[in-house]
């Protein structure tokens, strides 16, 4: 017999797929796609961010947000991956 869910449970997995396809359709907008190649740069996405200092903290912190809109674009999907490909073209 199947186990039900939690209302609670429900309602949260019912938010978080909204928040995900609010992203999606953000970051898929022309615009989006400038805003989210610049926040991913901004985040050291691909660059290292190692200093040999206590700067690295920060900078794991700025990346750890990078690494949060990458899973929200859901890189299994080609619509991220299309948005990383255009910003490597472009730098």
């Amino acid at each position: 017999m199947k186990e039900q869910k939690p209302p609670w449970k429900i309602k949260q997995e019912a938010e978080d797929h909204q928040l995900y396809e609010d992203f999606k359709r953000t970051f898929n907008s022309n615009h989006g796609k400038r805003v989210y190649a610049h926040l991913l740069e901004r985040c050291h996405i691909f660059q290292t961010t190692f200093t040999g200092t206590s700067k690295t903290f920060f900078l794991e912190g700025e990346r750890n947000i990078g690494l949060y809109l990458l899973v929200m674009m859901n890189l299994n999907n080609t619509e991220g991956l299309e948005v990383i490909k255009e910003f490597s073209n472009d730098y």
